[in-house]
């Protein structure tokens, strides 16, 4: 599935820039008629609440529902001792969660471009997050329930497009702040160095995350049956390629922990150097929010419990 149908209840998440002013945009000229306009206000730049403006003047000049919130980050990060960039993030989409089960919006649609996708794709390499990183963002995420109908497009397309259709934008200093975003130090560092040697890298990247996709949904596939039980025998596991092993080790890791938050190469060493170094007894390692405890020759978790 490539594309939802132009009937399909879509909130559009819309900041202000260029890209999800253009995603509206684009979404309307394509025949969307059933969609509404969400604006999540971080409270970090001063000049918030213009983009505030400019949002709200786009819903009502398109007669579409306007919602919108606002949250102090700054605060927010420093109390949850987390990252500016992980603390919006997961704020924002509580928020537009909320607002979709309340109005009965069937998908959220986000302004990721391939640009975003090459970021994506080399902070996923950088942190070592496997073949589900290399495989990057979905353009029609059904777990998530995340459009991107701009994934194809470059950034450079979306601001020729939105100059020839005159629209309106605010430019975010904050895409330019390295300071806690590691993302944007790949985009105002690495990737144009990258690209000065190799001009088609963020297509390559793309196009890498498009076949990794298919590899990600096998390994998926693969994983997922190992989480259908919460106990199963080392031996079992040990005879598995020590890539799937990591496969389900991270299937597990998001059953037992929420997400895959914080589930890195460091973790899957450790652990398959406990599995197949052939524990004795009753042994256990760390494993997120508890731990896997081996018991008769039986794998289980444990929450709450520490190997430390």
């Amino acid at each position: 599935m490539n594309e939802l149908s132009t009937n399909t209840k879509i909130l559009v998440a819309v900041s202000g820039g260029v890209d999800s002013v253009y995603l509206l945009e684009h979404l309307i000229d394509s025949g969307y008629t059933n969609i509404g306009i969400s604006h999540f206000n971080h409270m970090i730049r001063t000049e918030s609440m213009e983009d505030v403006g400019l949002v709200r003047a786009l819903a009502k000049k398109h007669h579409i529902p306007f919602h919108y919130t606002k949250y102090d980050i700054p605060s927010m990060s420093k109390t949850q001792k987390r990252s500016i960039e992980l603390t919006a993030r997961n704020a924002r989409r509580k928020f537009f969660d909320i607002i979709m089960a309340m109005n009965g919006y069937e998908w959220l649609a986000l302004g990721h471009h391939s640009d975003d996708q090459a970021e994506t794709v080399l902070n996923n390499l950088l942190r070592g997050s496997g073949a589900h990183g290399l495989a990057g963002m979905l353009k029609v995420d059904t777990n998530q329930k995340i459009y991107r109908p701009l994934l194809d497009y470059s950034k450079e397309y979306i601001y020729r497009r939105a100059n020839e259709l005159s629209l309106q934008w605010n430019e975010d200093a904050t895409n330019h702040d390295e300071h806690d975003n590691s993302r944007a130090w790949l985009r105002n560092n690495i990737i144009p160095e990258l690209t000065k040697k190799h001009p088609e890298v963020v297509t390559v990247l793309s196009d890498t995350a498009t076949r990794f996709q298919d590899m990600s949904n096998y390994f998926k596939e693969v994983a997922n049956k190992w989480c259908e039980n919460d106990q199963h025998y080392m031996s079992d596991l040990k005879e598995q390629h020590k890539t799937i092993q990591a496969e389900i080790l991270g299937a597990w890791w998001e059953k037992y922990n929420g997400s895959r938050e914080g589930f890195r190469n460091s973790v899957v060493s450790e652990v398959l150097r406990w599995v197949n170094g052939n524990p004795q007894g009753m042994t256990e390692v760390y494993f997120g929010s508890g731990v896997l405890r081996l018991e008769k020759g039986m794998l289980g978790f444990i929450k709450g419990k520490t190997n430390q």
